[in-house]
């Protein structure tokens, strides 16, 4: 029933989302990028990011992110390289010996982030740099879009609540400042934005729609090495060959 629920709320969203009238991006100055939800491959589009990096100007916006966004949003916000976040997180991480530790995942990601990035990971540089998109449950269901944090853990919580799926973790819900929050996807499908800015948003349908699909069917690849590393790969090269998908967004290439 738990299951069935969450999909049936996941489905929903994805059926309007894929019979909703493409729009035309426009060519205009980007104040902000938002990073949308992945499910599963987040590697995907971590792969996308690495091609972001390496061809375009980012220093200058600001990033949103949403569920499993929220870790290029992290990333490209503290200007830390992707390639190392693959290498000394996701495969540190989601392999084989942590294998169902579903429940105490989100401890694990804690520890080895702070390990890993203490030293680079600017606090007050995140508050004006960072914004996490969450699902508030009571008293009405609406989209919470929180920055400005407080600390280490203020941080690292809201990362956690945006991507905290009902039930898949264990609990229902995540506590975020005493107020019970959800995955931030199940409050951000329609036109979402985070301030009123012009923001544009990197959506992994839009580069390959077997990824989008797959994104909640394929959970059980989530502590599979080679998974992640065939889908950073392909993310990569899926955003290489749409270069001109972010030309047309407003990305500026880096001068030859």
């Amino acid at each position: 029933m738990k299951t069935s629920f969450v999909l049936f709320c996941l489905g929903g969203i994805t059926l309007y989302k894929l019979r909703r009238q493409p729009q035309n991006p426009k060519s205009e100055k980007i104040d902000g990028v938002i990073f949308g939800e992945t499910g599963v491959n987040f590697a995907y589009q971590l792969g996308i990011i690495k091609y972001m990096q390496q061809t375009f100007h980012l220093d200058d916006y600001k990033f949103c992110g949403i569920s499993g966004g929220c870790n290029c949003a992290f990333i490209l916000s503290n200007k830390i390289d992707v390639d190392h976040f693959f290498d000394q997180f996701v495969i540190q991480i989601f392999n084989c010996q942590n294998q169902n530790k579903y429940t105490t995942m989100f401890d694990i990601c804690k520890i080895t982030i702070y390990k890993l990035y203490k030293s680079i990971c600017d606090l007050q540089h995140m508050n004006d740099k960072l914004y996490v998109s969450m699902t508030k449950v009571f008293p009405v269901w609406h989209n919470n879009t929180v920055y400005q944090f407080s600390d280490y853990n203020d941080l690292f919580n809201s990362i956690k609540t945006s991507q905290y799926i009902p039930f898949l973790f264990g609990a229902p819900y995540n506590i975020y400042h005493n107020q019970v929050h959800i995955d931030g996807y199940l409050s951000s499908f329609f036109h979402y934005k985070p301030t009123n800015e012009n923001w544009v948003t990197i959506k992994i349908w839009d580069f390959r729609l077997y990824y989008y699909l797959t994104s909640i069917i394929h959970f059980g690849y989530l502590f599979d090495e080679d998974y992640h590393r065939t889908c950073y790969t392909t993310g990569y090269k899926d955003a290489k060959q749409k270069h001109d998908y972010f030309l047309r967004l407003g990305f500026k290439t880096y001068s030859p």
